[in-house]
């Protein structure tokens, strides 16, 4: 067997000293047959003893809950911080109000028109009625038949990633087998965690597998499920000064790592969603860390992450990628981007915060929820959104981000070596977030060495729930003229405090940055203004 790099996971003494022994003896064997460790390996491999790890052979935890104090914040880092959270705060709810005018003057024609939902064969409303609307995987997985462990995977720089390890105890079903088959390691997307896997009931994708004898592993980036770091507080900037690039170098190499170590497997299979497989593609890249390819026997790429659609080119996007690093954090600050979506997260009711959230998200990734069941709809919004570092946020939208460059790696250039696992490629044709399409056309025309198992495309997956066949500006003029109204208001609302900031905020620094602050929010000001009338008619914008 290939001899584990040094890598991050909390191995147990055990278990390294069993691979040393296996040797070249077993290196043929290893990649096809488990070896499958005991009860009490199991547990200790993980030391998940009522929700704390412990090494084997000591009582000393592996990681101390209370973090280390962080010296007091200089006034000028409070002030920027606080002005950051108060202007983005108001640029969110200002692109809620938009979404939701927006999503309003189309969801009426709309529902006038189209006809009564058919119920699916194979669905039970009744089943489930009385199901909860909660943030735990856990809940969701017993009301399926499968349990959730808590389990947690550490990066080379520190971070502490939280690992849900599904099992089954329906032992009626015939389902001896679950956790012990081959394992599956699935990452979720940007704001998203590992809760968008288990939602679905019974169909959900990760009890899919479970219930077929895999053993599923549902992976979350840093900072998701308020992990924290070996040495930083969750306030201090050192721990969101990272972006998709650290994801790709540190979080994902630990995750499979982690499963390798828990399972005994030296290939284990890897699904990704979106920034999932951002990561995983600039991971396996020939000048990154191609020998993470050794590490997979399979790569399913769900809604790949790298060619960038026309979404982007309208409004908030096409407006944030003329943002340079600076503004940004001005802006957004240094911490995670907009708390105000965490702090919504955590206290806003459920049905409320997922109507809302479902609703903002559908406006600026146009999601369609033709194929939905509306009942999912609020329990998807659990989960969503995780908090992300205004760095990631920069990588994305910002300057020369993703959505400038309009690719994630050169698309003329040769990507991956011998070593890229086999790849299967799943994405929607009318997906306008991502394109699918170049994807496949790159792999079978630049990339020999990789093999290509699988690529298809739904034609009418992601449609857009925005249709200029919907829209009649006689008969819903009354809606935009009132929706431009109020945000004028509230624009000139958000104009008046800013400059008036501005005049009262005199004096040497650091309270001159407040004045920069002010100005940076009285051009976006400007700049949301103007573009108010592309936000009403997205449809136009659209093929700009």
């Amino acid at each position: 067997m290939t001899s584990a790099r040094s890598h991050s996971v909390t191995a147990t003494a055990d278990t390294t000293k069993r691979t040393e022994k296996a040797g070249s003896s077993q290196k043929e064997t290893r990649s096809r047959h488990r070896v499958v460790p005991s009860d009490a390996q199991y547990n200790d491999a993980i030391g998940h003893v009522h929700g704390k790890q412990t090494r084997i052979g000591s009582s000393e935890p592996i990681y101390s809950t209370k973090l280390p104090s962080k010296p007091f914040p200089t006034l000028s880092f409070f002030a920027s911080q606080s002005l950051a959270v108060i202007i983005s705060s108001v640029l969110l709810l200002w692109v809620v109000c938009i979404g939701l005018v927006t999503r309003l003057k189309t969801y009426i024609p709309r529902a006038l028109s189209r006809p009564p939902r058919p119920q699916p064969s194979w669905d039970d409303p009744q089943k489930w009625k009385h199901e909860r609307l909660v943030k735990s995987p856990q809940y969701y997985a017993w009301c399926c038949g499968f349990d959730i462990l808590d389990e947690q995977a550490e990066t080379e720089d520190g971070f502490y990633l939280r690992m849900h390890h599904v099992r089954c105890f329906d032992e009626d079903k015939e389902l001896s087998s679950i956790g012990r088959g081959f394992p599956v390691l699935i990452m979720h997307g940007l704001f998203q965690s590992s809760g968008s896997f288990i939602t679905s009931e019974e169909r959900s994708l990760a009890f899919w597998l479970a219930r077929r004898g895999f053993d599923v592993y549902l992976g979350n980036n840093r900072g998701i499920f308020d992990m924290g770091h070996r040495h930083y507080s969750r306030y201090n900037p050192a721990f969101w000064d990272h972006d998709v690039d650290d994801l790709a170098k540190y979080d994902l190499p630990a995750m499979i790592d982690y499963v390798r170590a828990r399972t005994g497997y030296d290939k284990i299979a890897y699904i990704g969603h979106s920034q999932g497989n951002a990561t995983a593609f600039l991971a396996l890249s020939r000048w990154n860390r191609p020998e993470l390819g050794e590490k997979l026997s399979y790569f399913g790429a769900l809604a790949p992450a790298v060619f960038a659609g026309p979404l982007t080119n309208r409004f908030p996007l096409n407006q944030l990628r003329k943002v340079d690093q600076a503004l940004w954090a001005r802006l957004f600050g240094v911490l995670d981007f907009t708390p105000l979506m965490k702090f919504s997260y955590d206290w806003t009711p459920a049905t409320p915060y997922a109507a809302l959230g479902y609703q903002m998200f559908a406006y600026l990734f146009e999601w369609n929820d033709t194929h939905w069941l509306q009942r999912r709809k609020p329990k998807m919004f659990r989960f969503t959104p995780q908090p992300v570092s205004s760095r990631i946020m920069y990588w994305w939208a910002g300057q020369n981000g993703f959505t400038t460059r309009r690719h994630l790696l050169d698309p003329n250039e040769t990507w991956y070596d011998e070593r890229f696992p086999p790849l299967a490629l799943y994405g929607g044709g009318a997906d306008h977030l991502v394109l699918p399409l170049p994807v496949q056309e790159h792999f079978e025309k630049f990339e020999p060495k990789v093999r290509l198992v699988r690529a298809k495309i739904l034609p009418d997956a992601e449609v857009r729930a925005i249709d200029a066949s919907y829209m009649s500006a006689n008969r819903y003029s009354s809606i935009v003229i009132i929706s431009g109204l109020l945000m004028l208001l509230n624009g000139a609302f958000m104009t008046f405090w800013v400059r008036s900031f501005h005049t009262v905020v005199r004096g040497p620094a650091p309270l001159t940055l407040c004045r920069r602050y002010s100005e940076d929010a009285t051009q976006l000001v400007s700049l949301l203004q103007s573009n108010m009338l592309s936000c009403l008619f997205p449809t136009s914008a659209l093929g700009n």
